[in-house]
Parts: C-alpha cells; sequence; structure tokens
C-alpha cells in the first residue's frame, strides 16, 4: 500500500501531496481504489486506475490518471 501512495504522488508530480492524504482501499469484489482527502485532488480519485503487486522481498505499483 505504502507503494501505492508513492505511484499516486509520482503520477500526479506534485511533492505536496501528503501519504496521510492518500489511501488504497479495497472495493468489494477486492481490487484496490485510491480515495484521496486533499481538497485539490479529492474529484480526481475515482480518475485514478491503480495495479499493487508484491512478492517476499519487493512490491510494486502502478498508477493511471485519466
Amino acid at each position: 500500500r505504502f507503494a501505492g501512495k508513492e505511484a499516486v504522488i509520482k503520477a500526479f508530480n506534485d511533492r505536496a501531496i501528503k501519504l496521510r492524504d492518500i489511501e488504497i482501499i479495497n472495493d468489494k469484489k477486492g481490487n484496490p481504489f485510491v480515495k484521496i482527502y486533499d481538497k485539490k485532488y479529492s474529484l480526481i480519485s475515482n480518475k485514478i486506475s491503480i495495479s499493487l503487486s508484491h512478492s517476499r522481498d519487493f512490491a510494486v505499483a502502478f498508477v493511471i490518471i485519466e
């Protein structure tokens, strides 16, 4: 989840977004989605696609903003 938060910040190219303002949670089917509590970006939350994966030693996250 931390890798996902970092990927969101990098996708926006705005270091002003705080990690605590980004939440990555699962929907009813178990798919991850992003919720942003920063007023500047909160309306864009539904246009963010995220993919998360991990192994024992590594984690990866991929974010697309439409």
